[in-house]
């Protein structure tokens, strides 16, 4: 069964690619082959015919937004004057452009999906509770202090002052284990302590 490709699947980097390749298909075209008619022209009447055709206006495709015939007069008259190689070249450069205004919907449009997604993953991978910063500071300075403290009693303390509708004991489990606190040393009977608040 094959599954549509939605924008969320396609990188920047694969429409680059394409635009590209799209691009180089046009620019290595083999060398045109004028009408009987121009190839019988000597180089006075190619450039004369060359004159004639930079005097047409350009007008109307620029008012339009247009730009494809623009280039391709473009190229069509450096190719006329022999002038292959840079006609290739700009043959190159035009097409990606053009490629590029077709797309810049697309590629906008996934850059804001990037940053957007950047931007949830790191709301997403920070501490959810509140209580974070305050809770686990409290935790550091009463082991600093009461290095022999147990970590179910260090729980309890917590729970019992921030209560256990605002504090789960799997968090607070999590938080010790995150941030590599507890006690130096477990002892028995565990000693009793008060926490320790910043003031």
């Amino acid at each position: 069964m094959k599954f549509k490709r939605t924008i969320k699947d396609i990188s920047l980097e694969e429409i680059e690619n394409f635009m590209a390749d799209k691009a180089n298909l046009v620019a290595i075209r083999p060398k045109v082959d004028f009408p009987d008619d121009v190839s019988r022209l000597n180089n006075e009447q190619l450039i004369e015919l060359v004159r004639k055709l930079d005097k047409w206006g350009y007008e109307d495709s620029i008012d339009k937004g247009n730009m494809a015939p623009v280039f391709n007069r473009a190229i069509f008259m450096m190719r006329l004057l022999g002038l292959n190689e840079t006609a290739g070249i700009l043959d190159f450069v035009a097409s990606y452009a053009l490629l590029i205004n077709k797309f810049n919907p697309l590629i906008e449009e996934i850059k804001f999906k990037e940053r957007l997604s950047k931007k949830n993953k790191d709301i997403a991978s920070g501490p959810k509770n509140k209580l974070h910063d305050e809770i686990v500071t409290i935790m550091k300075l009463t082991w600093q202090k009461h290095q022999f403290a147990s970590k179910n009693r260090m729980i309890n303390k917590i729970i019992d002052r921030f209560g256990e509708a605002r504090i789960s004991r799997p968090t607070l489990e999590r938080w010790i284990k995150l941030h590599g606190l507890g006690p130096v040393k477990i002892i028995r009977p565990a000693p009793d302590f008060s926490l320790v608040i910043p003031s």
